[in-house]
């Protein structure tokens, strides 16, 4: 049967095709500010009472948007029975990193004031970061000031998972990096060492931290060794912690550990779902 006979047929697939696109799209977008980047896309459990996976964009602090995969990964959390968020934040030069913990703390605090909207369980939340949002989330788990800013209780932070950061140390990471990542760093935090060590999770890993971290690396000489120092001072503080090494070499890995999330084949993604179902954050 040829479309160009019955012309009707491209009406029924575009039809079919948007009605698909529809099935994906957001439950809601929420605004929790007034700048347009203020803003989350939020996908309601399956069944009340679920965690919500709140997932933070990378792009060196600079670029990124929160649809960047989320429709894969938010399949990926629902077919496991979670609520999942993606969230963006206003960017450098814009603001600073301290607006952009607080963007991310409002957006995180109106869920958890509306997670019964959602079918979520307030007390368990997960936060999930890659890149650069992988060091925003461990400071939002690890600095106790940003979600006591907005009342959010650190406890309701169920579990961390961190997607391939290297900026939980930034004085050493702005001084050991590569050239290219070095004119990152100094633009982004500036060449003041006390607001660069404020800005560390490495620093803040005293308790009260998240409950539980899951702190993922490839291959990749400055992640993994910031990876393994956050993980030890973490384990040294009594916060339980796994670091996770995965296959990937280099900048390719840095972006396959999590453009691939949610694929059946995703070694990590595997990794993952076996970690929040042994923290019991699996309906």
């Amino acid at each position: 049967m040829s479309a160009v006979r019955f012309p009707w047929l491209w009406v029924f697939v575009a039809l079919l095709s948007s009605m698909g696109v529809m099935a994906q799209q957001p439950f809601r977008s929420l605004s929790f500010g007034e700048d347009a980047l203020q803003q989350l896309d939020v996908w309601a459990a399956p069944k009340p009472g679920a965690p919500l996976l709140f997932f933070i964009h990378g792009g060196g602090w600079k670029i990124g948007d929160k649809a960047m995969s989320a429709t894969t990964k938010a399949a990926w959390a629902r077919g496991l029975g979670l609520a999942f968020a993606s969230s963006n934040y206003r960017l450098v030069p814009k603001v600073r990193v301290e607006d952009q913990l607080r963007d991310l703390a409002r957006a995180l605090a109106l869920l958890h004031k509306r997670a019964a909207d959602f079918g979520v369980d307030a007390s368990r939340l997960v936060l999930m970061g890659h890149s650069a949002g992988a060091h925003l989330a461990a400071m939002l788990a690890c600095d106790p000031r940003w979600l006591e800013e907005v009342k959010v209780p650190m406890r309701s932070l169920a579990g961390v998972i961190l997607l391939d950061g290297a900026g939980y140390d930034v004085a050493r990471q702005a001084a050991q990096a590569g050239p290219a990542m070095r004119s990152t760093y100094a633009e982004v935090f500036g060449g003041d060492l006390q607001r660069q060590q404020a800005l560390s999770p490495l620093n803040h890993a005293a308790a009260p931290n998240a409950q539980a971290f899951l702190i993922l690396h490839v291959q990749r000489r400055d992640g993994e060794s910031q990876s393994k120092a956050l993980a030890a001072a973490l384990l040294a503080a009594g916060t339980k912690a796994q670091l996770q090494a995965e296959q990937g070499v280099g900048m390719a890995g840095h972006i396959a550990i999590n453009r691939g999330l949610g694929a059946a084949d995703h070694e990590p993604t595997a990794h993952i779902a076996q970690w929040l179902r042994a923290r019991g954050l699996l309906p």
